[in-house]
């Protein structure tokens, strides 16, 4: 009772009974509705949708499964009827017309723009998501192409030597050795102006999107809803200096760019899903005997002709959950 054409039926009728997804989506739309299955856990539509997400995504059995990402961006697109962007052709379009310094630059930005957005919604409403465990203390933004960034600024040779040469405790792989190429580039003041400046306009371009970050922590998840713009505010504001810089952007893993999560998380608006409530709920009831009666199926089967007793334990696991059912429906729609 976990899989997605489940989940699809679920968000049906909740469609059908309610407003909240009827609408042009947008972040606010998103966060609201997880508000709701928060603040509406007891109702068997928002029981469904906790189990869904506890089940196949912070169940610590589950947890560290590296699907469980995608298995994320699955729910959303189911529940909002999105599309993963994976799953589409994506190519270089330059549909804003953006240009940075030269053709190399521009090219890279271009990608590392198209790689960003994990899920479409409607039109042209996009939206990057994010999952990680609650002992992961930075989040990995993906491709930001590190020879854009930093041409130029005569610390080429530091690029892809993440222990440095020499000794040197220069390049791109901690955020020591990071915040001394930052320090590098700012012996000459005019080339950290340019290397901010070209930052800025990066960030501006590649980042422009909302973003979805869930923490898994077993029976818990914390949700954080982050405008894009506001997460290019956070990112301009913290590029005046080295030392505020690497506040936030902790290193580079070959072409991949890890940030601190902490400042960031700080700007997203959090909703947390409290997953305990379950064992006590009606939906466990539901679920153990789905097990149950799959049992008997089984048996029915394989213990034929002497299989009349499975028939009855059928009926008899049926009457007895729907019976609780009828006693608590009130509770449940």
């Amino acid at each position: 009772m976990t899989t997605l054409n489940i989940l699809k039926i679920i968000i049906e009728n909740i469609k059908n009974k309610e407003n909240v997804l009827n609408q042009n989506i947008d972040l606010k739309i998103i966060s609201n509705f997880f508000k709701k299955v928060k603040t509406d856990k007891n109702k068997f539509n928002y029981a469904y949708l906790n189990y869904y997400l506890y089940n196949n995504i912070s169940n610590e059995i589950v947890a560290k499964r590296k699907t469980t990402s995608r298995d994320f961006e699955d729910i959303i697109a189911t529940i909002f009827d999105g599309s993963i962007t994976d799953e589409n052709k994506r190519e270089n379009i330059n549909i804003e017309n953006f240009i940075l310094e030269n053709e190399t630059i521009t090219g890279f930005a271009i990608s590392n723009k198209r790689e960003k957005a994990d899920i479409k919604i409607g039109k042209d409403y996009l939206v990057s998501i994010k999952t990680l465990m609650n002992s992961n203390k930075e989040i990995n933004f993906g491709s930001f192409e590190k020879t854009t960034l930093f041409s130029g600024f005569h610390i080429e040779r530091y690029l892809n030597e993440r222990k440095g040469i020499s000794g040197e405790k220069i390049g791109l792989g901690s955020k020591v050795r990071l915040f001394n190429l930052l320090k590098k580039i700012e012996k000459d003041n005019l080339l950290y102006s340019k290397f901010q400046i070209r930052f800025n306009k990066l960030i501006k371009f590649v980042f422009a999107d909302d973003l979805v970050i869930l923490i898994k922590n077993n029976k818990k998840v914390d949700l954080y809803f982050i405008e894009g713009k506001q997460f290019i505010k956070l990112l301009i504001n913290k590029s005046n200096s080295p030392e505020e810089l690497t506040s936030i952007i902790n290193r580079w893993e070959g072409n991949s760019i890890r940030m601190n999560r902490v400042p960031i998380l700080e700007i997203g608006k959090k909703i947390s899903l409290d997953f305990n409530f379950l064992e006590r709920h009606i939906i466990n009831k539901i679920l153990e005997t789905e097990k149950q009666i799959s049992t008997y199926f089984i048996k029915y089967v394989n213990s034929y002709p002497n299989n009349a007793i499975y028939k009855e334990l059928i009926f008899e696991e049926c009457n007895k959950i729907l019976k609780n059912i009828d006693t608590n429906i009130n509770d449940l729609i």
